[in-house]
């Protein structure tokens, strides 16, 4: 028998907030070079002025952008302080920082949030979100957890990240030990494949792949995201022909999809979240509910113009009165 399709609301940050009547908000968010970054707490501080805020800022490594990166991000916190919080609400935390800081770093804000809280994606690294959501969705404290994430209005048509790490879990997501059998890799189609295509001839030959490809993006995500499977495409013929196109805005129905690739979990997989934060995002909720591991090879190196402008602000129920919309 096939479960009914769980009701999961989503839709946009404007229209969602006040049909989730009685709370009083805690955001989270990340202080970036991209004008996006301060999206979702200028909807929500408009809706909700008593709701308080917190950011961090990530530290890359020092590169050829620092300058220009550490310029645009110096003007963004200038414009949060105009929209009410202090300096003490922005908290720098290396890219590279051990498990244990990001888990610190949490948990001291979970400690002093409301039991409401909005968690912004949109410039969170993956092995910043992935922890946060994990350590967000199984506080007791939090009844109701939102996560947002805001698209920019446009991409850098240059190379937008580099110099990726090694292949390896994103922190709290490490696989189960003993670990079963790989048989299956989930893969979320992106713009950059970060050195994934040798990784995949080498240690991946015989595993099935599964890609999640957004659709329909437009020009020119399409381009780039169909570059993206053809370097799948030599080692994984079969992947690259029968992609698994998801809306790369319903978080909810990616999940399915993802539930469905595996028989609601019961086939042992491997994450990897290249695509889209809100595809990735609906890893890190499966990854969560069935302890499948999710790896990355994540870069030291972003583009200051990695993004520009802000349109639409989405939002995405998690958690609601206590109840984890993403469990199986």
């Amino acid at each position: 028998m096939i479960n009914p399709p769980r009701f999961r609301p989503w839709g946009q940050l404007d229209w969602v907030v006040p049909r989730i009547p009685n709370c009083n908000w805690s955001f989270i968010g990340n202080v970036s070079p991209e004008d996006r970054c301060l999206a979702a707490w200028h909807v929500l501080s408009s809706l909700a002025p008593s709701s308080t805020g917190e950011f961090m800022q990530v530290i890359d490594p020092p590169s050829r952008y620092s300058s220009a990166i550490e310029k645009k991000c110096h003007a963004l916190a200038l414009r949060l302080y105009t929209m009410g919080l202090r300096h003490s609400d922005i908290k720098p935390v290396p890219l590279l920082a051990r498990s244990e800081e990001l888990v610190k770093t949490v948990n001291a804000f979970i400690a002093s949030a409301s039991t409401d809280v909005i968690c912004d994606i949109s410039t969170f690294p993956k092995r910043f979100f992935f922890p946060a959501i994990k350590l967000l969705l199984s506080s007791d404290s939090i009844h109701n957890l939102v996560v947002t994430y805001t698209l920019p209005d446009s991409y850098s048509a240059q190379q937008l990240s580099e110099d990726p790490d090694p292949w390896r879990h994103l922190p709290l997501f490490a696989p189960p030990y003993p670990e079963p059998e790989v048989k299956l890799l989930i893969l979320g189609v992106g713009f950059e494949p970060l050195a994934l295509p040798e990784l995949l001839q080498e240690d991946y030959r015989g595993v099935g792949i599964k890609l999640l490809f957004p659709f329909p993006p437009g020009p020119p995500s399409f381009q780039r995201a169909w570059e993206f499977v053809r370097t799948i495409e030599d080692s994984f013929p079969h992947a690259a022909r029968e992609p698994i196109r998801v809306d790369a805005r319903d978080v909810s129905d990616a999940f399915d999809h993802i539930c469905a690739a595996t028989d609601r979990g019961a086939e042992y997989a491997v994450l990897a979240p290249y695509g889209p934060k809100t595809i990735s995002l609906a890893m890190c909720l499966y990854s969560i509910v069935t302890g499948h591991p999710a790896y990355y090879t994540q870069p030291k190196v972003y583009s200051p113009d990695y993004s520009t402008g802000v349109s639409d602000t989405y939002a995405y129920c998690v958690k609601l009165q206590g109840h984890n919309l993403y469990s199986l």
